[in-house]
């Protein structure tokens, strides 16, 4: 949060809304405090009694979630190419308009796409 310029690291904040005082207060509400063990430091984050730090926990599950799914947010996706989309040739002079089907028969039936296979062991079933 001492980033003050727009770059790598820096937490950008939306302007209004539930961003005011009370928000920013329990966001820097914990202390670092150094303490040591066997003569050897440790820092020690501390909240201070009747304070609130429920923006804080939210704030830091946000950037875990946010480095947990490997996204890049930095790089611009690349828009995709458009196909080129030709119209059918006109059909010649006097020949007869094609339906897709007939109307009296069904549509032609989709194949559904097998997504995984079961396989039953006789071992597994006790036979």
């Amino acid at each position: 949060m001492r980033i003050g310029k727009p770059g790598p690291g820096y937490i950008h904040f939306p302007i209004g809304g539930a961003f005011d005082e009370t928000y920013f207060a329990q966001l820097t509400a914990e202390t670092v405090q150094t303490r040591y063990k066997e003569g050897r430091p440790y820092r020690v984050w501390v909240l201070p009694p009747g304070k609130a730090n429920e923006a804080l926990d939210t704030a830091v599950y946000a950037l875990a979630a946010r480095h947990a799914t490997r996204v890049r947010l930095d790089l611009l996706p690349r828009p995709a190419p458009v196909p080129e989309r030709r119209a059918p040739p006109d059909p010649p002079e006097g020949a007869p308009l094609v339906a897709d089907a007939p109307p009296d028969m069904p549509p032609p039936p989709y194949r559904l796409r097998r997504s995984r296979v079961l396989v039953r062991s006789r071992y597994l079933a006790g036979e």
